[in-house]
């Protein structure tokens, strides 16, 4: 199946599919530290697991479609995105200096290429 990458109704479900995945695994995680269940806990440790495999697998995938789209904005903000959920559901990457300088990096070239966005890119760049 084709889309074409600057169609923007897939790339928003892609990231209400990212975000609805993680405010499920963060909501069965507070249950997981209430619940003395391990079974369960365990259940909570593999989908976050299987959930941080898939984030990274977006952020590939997202640079792959950018080598061939260069100039396509949703693949960026794409992977600024998706960046911002691995530093919501696993606390080391807040301080993986490649990731966070990837994550600049992005917002850089979007500043550049998206003019009427600009302010919100200069906004996130600062956070």
């Amino acid at each position: 199946m084709f889309t074409e990458p600057d169609d923007q109704s897939a790339w928003w479900y892609l990231q209400f599919l990212l975000n609805y995945i993680k405010n499920q695994i963060t909501s069965y995680d507070n249950d997981a530290q209430c619940n003395s269940n391990t079974h369960y806990a365990n259940d909570v440790i593999d989908g976050k697991e299987w959930f941080h495999l898939l984030l990274l697998k977006v952020i590939e995938l997202s640079k792959s479609l950018l080598e061939i789209e260069e100039t396509c904005k949703w693949p960026m903000i794409t992977i600024v995105n998706t960046i911002d959920i691995l530093f919501t559901i696993d606390e080391t990457y807040r301080h993986d200096e490649s990731m966070i300088e990837q994550r600049k990096e992005y917002l850089l070239k979007l500043i550049e290429i998206d003019h009427h966005h600009k302010n919100r890119y200069t906004y996130l760049s600062n956070i």
